[in-house]
């Protein structure tokens, strides 16, 4: 890369770490193995990895692995420390907080957070893994995407590290750009170049592997495994906002429909999907949305439409569950 993407978060320094190689070689010859950490492991098609150095004190050791697409859209969050995600972010605005903005922090659900968190790990080679899915497990297009790892220092002092890596047919190994910022505050003075806070992240790459990609297919692999997803009523939810092409699915009885209801939502009784779906439901790529009343008649629709070729099926369980507005009547 030639140039730092740009971001309002990032203002000084900007130095290029070494290549990839150059990283493997380092740890070959240490001895040092990637440390699994929740959030990834080192086998995976996309693998960010660094090196981190645990620094003493407090109001560091913060970090956050993420994912956009080139238009600076959230995508994915790989990883983010505890103290942050646990509601530190309350009281140390400056933690992660490029992260904390972008992957809206504020907004998330417990089930969500518990996702991507847990506990500082110890100092090593850490790797993550990111699967090409987005934050509500679809998988994405092919294309460029930009890898973030952001580090909070010492209080208002930060790094963020980012590259760009091409999702497609060819494998690549991409070195980060690591851009510093140095920020005075009323308990810290603002770190130098020869900061010792600086070794908390450092030699930050990440490799592409097509090979291991689900969902690249060519002439001889066209039966991949697909199944649905199981996701909450939260994420289902955010789904509906997210995605404009999306089908909201009844598997209930007429009378169970017309009595309580998801607004927009289309009714096919689970007993006659087999007969009805591939009419009123031609697109096999919508996104569909999957509920019944308690979450047994959904998971058993979800079953039968992925048997039937379809490949983007979420089933969010029953209306029971459904924190949001409903509607009745015909």
């Amino acid at each position: 890369m030639s140039s730092i993407l740009k971001n309002p978060f990032i203002s000084k320094k900007i130095i290029f770490i070494s290549i990839l190689a150059t990283i493997l070689s380092g740890c070959a010859q240490s001895g040092a193995a990637p440390v699994e950490t929740p959030g990834g492991s080192a086998a995976g098609p996309f693998v960010i990895t660094f090196d981190y150095e645990k620094q003493p004190g407090s109001a560091s050791n913060q970090f956050a692995v993420w994912i956009e697409d080139l238009e600076g859209g959230y995508v994915k969050t790989l990883y983010a420390t505890r103290y942050t995600v646990n509601g530190g972010y309350k009281n140390r605005p400056d933690s992660i907080a490029l992260w904390a903005e972008k992957s809206g922090l504020a907004h998330m659900q417990k089930s969500e957070t518990d996702a991507i968190t847990g506990a500082t790990p110890q100092p090593g080679v850490l790797s993550y893994n990111w699967d090409l899915t987005d934050s509500n497990g679809v998988a994405v297009n092919p294309g460029e995407y930009i890898f973030y790892v952001e580090g909070t220092l010492r209080w208002k002092n930060r790094v963020v590290f980012s590259g760009v890596v091409n999702i497609g047919e060819f494998p690549q190994e991409v070195t980060a750009l690591a851009d510093y910022t140095y920020e005075a505050s009323e308990r810290q003075a603002a770190l130098t170049d020869g900061a010792s806070e600086n070794k908390m992240i450092t030699n930050v790459s990440a490799a592409y592997d097509p090979a291991l990609n689900p969902y690249l297919t060519d002439g001889d692999e066209t039966d991949k495994i697909i199944d649905y997803k199981k996701i909450t009523a939260h994420e289902a939810r955010r789904m509906m906002d997210e995605y404009a092409d999306h089908i909201i699915l009844d598997v209930r009885t007429d009378a169970e429909y017309f009595e309580n209801r998801i607004e927009g939502s289309v009714l096919i009784p689970d007993y006659e999907i087999g007969a009805r779906a591939e009419t009123e439901l031609p697109d096999k790529g919508t996104f569909i949305l999957i509920y019944c009343r308690s979450g047994r008649r959904s998971a058993n629709a979800a079953r039968e439409l992925i048997g039937l070729g379809y490949t983007n099926v979420f089933d969010f369980g029953g209306i029971n569950e459904w924190p949001y507005e409903t509607v009745k009547g015909e």
